[in-house]
């Protein structure tokens, strides 16, 4: 953990980022509209799937990271490489990524287990985090890295796919991109 309640999920532990650090955000054209990545150095601190990056700061409660953040061609960062490296079938790519969100230790515990779920395998909130599925569930409406952090791989115990910030039909493509991967499927 870097500083309360904000941690890196998944590479090698980094600082914390300020309020004054630079963010660069950039535009990854997808199958299923545009991917927005933010970064702060190498870090991805926010990634949602919106026309425009006000909409991903404003679905993730976050509207200063869009005013302060410049935006840079697509493909400088590691997280957009990443991003188009998935979508043309390295679905491990994402998984190189180092993320940071802010949350409760919890919360990181639920993204760290969502990280350990493999491409094309999927789990219900009650699996991911046994005797807190609401809380599971609850990381997962908040995640501000979602893709990266793989909410999209879990599902009410019912079958249903529960919900998703950027929409079921994205969360069905990339559930039906990975399970028809070869490195993906269940």
């Amino acid at each position: 953990m870097s500083r309360a309640g904000t941690s890196d999920t998944g590479a090698s532990p980094t600082t914390a980022a300020g309020p004054e650090t630079a963010a660069t955000a950039e535009r990854v054209g997808t199958p299923v509209g545009p991917l927005w990545v933010v970064t702060e150095g190498e870090v991805l601190v926010l990634a949602g799937f919106a026309p425009d990056l006000g909409q991903v700061t404003g679905a993730l409660g976050v509207p200063t990271v869009a005013a302060r953040a410049r935006t840079r061609q697509e493909g400088a960062s590691r997280a957009a490489a990443a991003a188009a490296a998935y979508f043309e079938g390295d679905l491990g790519a994402l998984d190189r990524v180092a993320v940071r969100q802010p949350g409760t230790p919890r919360m990181q515990d639920v993204w760290r287990r969502l990280r350990a779920v493999p491409a094309g395998a999927t789990t219900t909130y009650g699996t991911l985090l046994p005797g807190a599925p609401r809380l599971a569930a609850r990381a997962c409406a908040v995640n501000r890295v979602s893709l990266f952090v793989p909410c999209h791989r879990v599902h009410r115990a019912d079958g249903h796919l529960g919900g998703y910030t950027w929409g079921l039909e994205v969360k069905t493509w990339l559930r039906d991109l990975e399970a028809s991967s070869p490195a993906g499927g269940s």
